[in-house]
């Protein structure tokens, strides 16, 4: 199957192999740019060609005599993943719950406190004095030390439950990074997809100006009719509108990528891959990888996972605790000026719970329901995958087979565009039937963008559905992978 080259990036600071989820980035092929065929007029002023629609960036005219520097989409990726909140956030839920598994560990090592009371004392009668009634210093001093010897596997199994919840906390926090790479895929093959939609809609409103303009003349001429004219400047108010809706499109979908990235320069949007190089596997690889490696059922399996533990601590509390207690106190309590007392003592605890009003019982029954509810969530995060992987895997194959039609389209229209043309200056053409033919033209490559764009957000959403992140970024040196057709490991 055919791989793509890798595109390196910079280092990505922070991020640990659990966190890691990514998209395909792969060698970026520049846009065919759109063939310009003269119609034999004067060209047009730029200032004619202007629309009037507010657009705040990227203005690159259809020419491509002049245009933005490119940004690629491994560097949008970076951008995404830098110092994004909502992943800053969830790395530092993973530091908590680090200390929190620290802070289970304690109960094997013990405690010892230190406890001193100081203060007059009123004795009445007073001892060691020849006073009757004498206040005197008091001082009491105690150092004790406890050991857990048993709980029943209380501490332990909250101990291991912690590590769970640990473990979850680190494929929530690459659940977040897979939603923040997904709407980098989204909102980028968007910009990609108008910034293209757009050259095409300028330059097909500079060849309907053209046209219209040379109209003009020969209904002047009494070489076309009113029909035609009208016909013409129809068209031309209906192309500048729809360019005026894809540039508003544009600028949202640069609004929700600079969300995501924060202010952008303006810029040319390139393809990640050409969907040429598309080969997918059998839909069964991705299945198989999806239920082994999907973030969320491994989210789900680490929380029942904890949720086991749970069970077993809240069973533990039926049994009896034993605790390792060693006391030595120094005490001046008992009147006089000087005299004090010692105190040393070695103890074997037991507690144990006869009654509680079925409290731990209650508690049992609580963990193990919660234990069924994310059984029954595995169960629905499988259906919901494979629907997903397989809509994603099927509307890939339709995409394809759909543009493979409108390529074969565009390059019938673009034959029959270069006849109408030459017809044209001959005479010997409908001028209807030309624009109909532009137009359909200008509307078929209008759709190879936009299903290219599909092509890209479905692929990337099957490979992310399918757990396949470790192909696409390299933990240890920070450089993104791409291999657009892969085999099931």
């Amino acid at each position: 199957m055919t791989g793509l080259s890798c595109s390196s990036a910079k280092r990505l600071s922070r991020f640990s192999v659990a966190i890691i989820a990514a998209c395909c980035l792969n060698a970026v092929h520049a846009p065919e740019a759109v063939a310009q065929e003269t119609l034999g007029v004067v060209p047009v002023p730029a200032s004619e060609t202007e629309l009037l629609t507010a657009d705040y960036v990227n203005k690159i005219p259809a020419d491509g005599s002049a245009s933005a520097p490119v940004v690629s989409f491994d560097e949008i990726i970076e951008l995404a993943l830098a110092n994004n909140p909502d992943i800053n956030m969830a790395l530092s839920r993973e530091e908590q719950a680090e200390y929190l598994v620290k802070q289970g560990k304690a109960y094997k090592y013990g405690e010892a406190d230190l406890v001193g009371q100081w203060g007059p004392e009123y004795n009445d009668p007073s001892a060691n004095t020849d006073r009757i009634v004498d206040t005197t210093p008091g001082r009491n001093v105690t150092l004790r030390i406890t050991k857990l010897l048993y709980d029943g596997g209380v501490a332990k199994s909250e101990l291991r439950r912690r590590e769970a919840v640990k473990r979850s906390t680190m494929l929530e926090t690459r659940i977040i990074t897979e939603d923040v790479l997904n709407d980098a895929v989204e909102h980028y093959s968007s910009v990609l997809q108008f910034q293209l939609a757009r050259r095409e809609a300028e330059s097909f409103i500079a060849e309907m100006q053209a046209l219209t303009k040379k109209l003009n003349l020969m209904f002047d001429a009494g070489a076309a009719s009113k029909v035609e004219l009208d016909f013409a400047r129809a068209r031309l108010a209906s192309a500048r509108a729809e360019t005026g809706n894809t540039i508003a499109s544009l600028n949202d979908a640069l609004s929700n990528l600079e969300f995501l990235t924060g202010d952008l320069p303006p810029f040319m949007a390139m393809a990640p891959f050409d969907v040429a190089d598309l080969d997918l596997p059998q839909l069964d690889a991705y299945l198989e990888d999806g239920y082994r490696d999907n973030s969320e059922l491994l989210l789900n399996r680490t929380n029942r996972n904890a949720e086991n533990y749970r069970v077993r601590a809240e069973r533990a509390k039926f049994r009896p605790q034993f605790n390792l207690e060693l006391r030595s106190n120094v005490i001046a309590d008992e009147g006089g000026h000087g005299e004090s007392r010692g105190n040393y003592e070695a103890k074997l605890n037991l507690n144990y719970l006869l009654w509680d009003g079925f409290s731990r019982r209650n508690g049992v029954n609580r963990a193990e329901a919660r234990l069924r509810e994310l059984q029954h969530e595995e169960s629905r995060l499988l259906k919901e995958l494979d629907r997903r992987i397989k809509l994603s895997f099927n509307q890939i194959n339709a995409q394809q087979i759909t543009l493979r039609a409108t390529l074969d389209e565009i390059a019938s229209n673009k034959e029959l565009q270069r006849l109408n043309r030459k017809n044209l200056e001959l005479g010997e053409i409908n001028i209807i039937e030309l624009i109909d033919v532009e137009e359909r033209l200008f509307n078929a490559q209008a759709e190879a963008h936009r299903i290219r764009s599909d092509i890209y957000r479905s692929y990337f959403g099957l490979l992310l559905d399918s757990g396949r992140v470790t192909e696409l970024i390299n933990a240890s040196q920070g450089n993104f992978l791409s291999a657009p057709a892969m085999t099931n490991q």
